[in-house]
């Protein structure tokens, strides 16, 4: 992450927030978090999606030194 740092989208079924995974992930340099959700059904995968897409866009959008 030092010689080439990029914005990281933290994706885990560990992650939620107060976490200390996540705070740990926001730490050192992660931009964003999604905790894995359990999916009961298409929308769920739908809904799901639609963050992840949002939150890697956001990540992309960040300046990471």
């Amino acid at each position: 992450m030092s010689s080439s740092p990029m914005p990281v989208v933290m994706i885990s079924a560990i992650t939620s927030r107060g976490a200390d995974s996540t705070l740990d992930a926001l730490e050192i340099g992660a931009v964003e978090y999604i905790s894995k959700p359990s999916l009961k059904t298409e929308d769920d995968l739908k809904n799901y999606c639609g963050e992840i897409i949002r939150k890697v866009k956001i990540a992309s959008r960040s300046r990471v030194v």
